[in-house]
């Protein structure tokens, strides 16, 4: 047999360190549509940051790195017929901004 023991209560809580690092901070969420298969590249200031391939369809791509540095990200979708789409996705650092949570 196990013997028990006693206990004054619990805490349940969540501790922002149990997070990945692509979960601190503030990151924008970049959605878009793939006419076929395509490749994505976000890049800020000049820089990319972030490409993947993607299917035909709707795309979100919210597991971006949080940036230390204010610029726009310049979204660059690349199909698989060459025709290459891109648009602008706002982007300031602000202390205050946190992530969306679904």
């Amino acid at each position: 047999m196990v013997e028990g023991f006693a206990l004054r209560g619990i805490d349940i809580s969540s501790d922002d360190r149990m997070l990945s690092p692509s979960q601190l901070g503030f990151a924008p969420r970049v959605q878009g549509i793939a006419n076929s298969n395509a490749v994505v590249s976000i890049y800020q200031n000049g820089n990319i940051i972030y490409q993947t391939n993607v299917t035909p369809g709707p795309f979100v791509i919210d597991d971006l790195y949080s940036s230390g540095y204010n610029g726009d990200l310049t979204v660059e979708i690349k199909e698989a017929d060459g025709k290459v789409r891109s648009f602008i996705v706002p982007f300031s650092n602000v202390a205050p901004l946190i992530r969306w949570v679904i």
